[in-house]
């Protein structure tokens, strides 16, 4: 700052332009812009929200004023979590104009700079081809930053002319941030030291910030919460809730549940449904998050976001699916019920151990020596079963088994022969012998290699007479040696391999088979 004044000062002083005036506006304008550096708004980042101290009668009650504070620190903590802020276009523009108001403010300064450097240029001693040559190169600045400001003019109108929006489309995703990360450090919005809320937020950081009122009349309170949103100082809405001063989590409550979905910026989505056949669609039961929408209706407006749908019918499976409705403003679902069968099927254990048995999680009763199957329900879908048995120290090893749904025929006889299944540790035991066994061989195969190759060399040394016989015979007994560590290496890593496969493949469900009646 101290760089940029003196010479400003000087020109000013050369030129008998007010000092003052022009001094004031570039200290508040050189700290805007260092300001917007450090806390610019940026898309794709936490949209932060604060709250600040809702506002009561001077000479209220000190219960109202405790409240004051209290509700919007409670509101905040409802808030937080992993609720989210849809940037909409407009909110988009919005900081790009003021991105672009702050650039346009610094090139006007900067431009003021030049113009007063190149009036004093005339005071100095320079001569008149070096004085021209230097107005010359001031004439170029001052003419590159007017373009920058007509250009940033240009881009102004553009982004104004986008701030039509229809909600719908284009649209980006924040997560919501509390202020400061704490709930209850709320924004003080007197002695801020800012003339308008905009700069306020941009020096503290929110995106978003909540104040609000309160009147007692009664015994009851009536308090006004209402939201507002930077840079442009947009006011989306407010929410008033009326209740007991000894209520104010509840009413919190409600004001959060008024006002989130102007926090939200949530962008209304509407599912088409289609259920099929028309016998499950006449009777069917729509659930979206818990809640049973009005029966016979096919279209249900949501929420932006992520929500669970559950369809029901009688005498069809329930149909569940949790989706994120982000990418359009409609939906089509169809949904295909499949029909619940009649009838039972039995499974027989052939294994010789005793426990209990299940099948999708339901217990399906307990074998032994002497009861070796069960009936199943036949539900027309893939069954995945279980089979526990606890040996002598207590501990429960788990076996497990499948039947696929075309197996599943009314008084069907199924037979499934399970297997001991490994625990984890077992298979990373084993696992780490293959491997060692491996090691062993990738040590040893070389060294064969390299010993037959030494043989081989000093056969052919003695055939040509360069090699005695003991030679040959020393290398011929290395080579055999190291060629049977090779073999045995390799029979050692290819059982542990074995042992590996065989534990790790006991991880996998057994299938079940048909049996002769």
């Amino acid at each position: 700052m101290k760089g940029f004044c003196l010479p400003v000062i000087l020109a000013m002083l050369l030129t008998t332009l007010p000092f003052r005036a022009f001094c004031v506006s570039s200290q508040g304008a050189a700290d805007s812009s260092q300001s917007s550096e450090q806390t610019a708004y940026t898309d794709g980042g936490d949209w932060i929200l604060g709250a600040a101290a809702f506002s009561v009668e001077k000479h209220a009650a000190k219960a109202l004023q405790d409240a004051a504070a209290a509700i919007p620190s409670l509101m905040l903590e409802k808030i937080s979590g992993d609720a989210a802020h849809i940037l909409s276009i407009q909110e988009k523009n919005d900081r790009r104009l003021y991105a672009l108001q702050t650039e346009r403010l610094s090139l006007f300064l900067q431009l003021s700079r030049e113009i007063k450097v190149r009036d004093s240029l005339i005071l100095g001693d320079d001569s008149q081809r070096r004085l021209n040559k230097k107005i010359k190169a001031q004439e170029k600045k001052i003419a590159e930053l007017k373009d920058k400001i007509q250009e940033n003019l240009i881009e102004t109108d553009k982004a104004k002319a986008k701030t039509a929006w229809d909600g719908k489309e284009n649209s980006l995703v924040e997560k919501i941030a509390v202020y400061e990360k704490d709930p209850k450090a709320l924004v003080s919005l007197e002695n801020s030291g800012h003339d308008t809320l905009d700069s306020l937020a941009l020096s503290k950081g929110f995106s978003g910030l909540i104040t609000g009122s309160i009147e007692s009349y009664g015994g009851f309170v009536a308090v006004t919460a209402e939201l507002h949103t930077y840079p442009g100082t947009q006011s989306p809405g407010s929410v008033t809730e009326i209740g007991s001063i000894d209520e104010l989590p509840e009413i919190a409550d409600n004001l959060v549940i008024g006002l989130l979905p102007k926090i939200a910026n949530t962008i209304p989505v509407d599912i088409y449904f289609t259920v099929t056949p028309e016998s499950a669609s006449q009777d069917a039961q729509i659930f979206i998050d818990g809640i049973l929408q009005k029966k016979g209706s096919s279209m249900a407006t949501v929420a932006y976001g992520e929500h669970k749908i559950e369809i029901s019918a009688p005498g069809y499976f329930t149909k569940s699916v949790s989706y994120r409705f982000t990418e359009s403003a409609d939906y089509s679902m169809v949904v295909p019920m499949e029909a619940m069968s009649d009838g039972t099927f039995n499974i027989t254990f052939t294994n010789k151990d005793s426990g209990n048995a299940y099948a999708d999680g339901a217990l399906l009763g307990y074998i032994d020596e002497t009861n070796r199957s069960l009936p199943v329900q036949i539900n027309g879908k893939p069954v995945l079963g279980h089979f526990v048995v606890e040996d002598q120290d207590g501990k429960s090893h788990n076996s497990y088994y499948y039947v696929s749904g075309d197996m599943q025929q009314d008084d069907s006889e199924l037979a499934v022969n399970l297997r001991r299944r490994y625990t984890v540790e077992e298979v990373d035991q084993k696992r780490l012998w293959s491997y060692r066994g491996y090691s062993a061989l990738m040590l040893a195969v070389p060294v064969a290699m390299l010993a037959y190759g030494k043989y081989l060399t000093a056969s052919d040394g003695y055939k040509l007479g360069a090699e005695t016989s003991d030679t040959v015979d020393n290398w011929a007994h290395i080579s055999n040696i190291s060629t049977g560590l090779a073999v045995t290496a390799g029979g050692f890593f290819l059982a542990e391999l074995i042992r590996y496969i065989h534990s790790a493949s006991s991880m996998m469900p057994q299938s079940a088979y048909e049996t002769k009646e």
